[in-house]
């Protein structure tokens, strides 16, 4: 499943969590988010997941926009990490 943040911004109030990030992973990559306590690294995540609403970009899971199909990108994607208490469906 091709998973696509286009642009992704994301800022809670003053602190800007994530700047303009672009990153695409295609079937067949692995991909790690490294970095401190704090860094913004499960905000993508709760993006692709459809959790988090960006400040601007896009996020795309299976061909899907997650602001515009978020039924069918649940459909197509699980979601699990730091930033859930459960795995679980998107």
């Amino acid at each position: 499943m091709r998973l696509e943040l286009r642009g992704i911004t994301k800022r809670f109030g003053e602190v800007l969590a994530n700047d303009h990030i672009d990153l695409t992973v295609v079937p067949g990559e692995i991909h790690a988010l490294l970095g401190e306590n704090g860094a913004g690294k499960s905000t993508p995540i709760r993006r692709l997941c459809g959790r988090l609403k960006p400040t601007g970009g896009r996020a795309i899971v299976a061909g899907h926009d997650v602001a515009r199909e978020p039924t069918r990108v649940k459909a197509s994607a699980a979601c699990s990490g730091p930033f859930s208490s459960r795995a679980g469906r998107c």
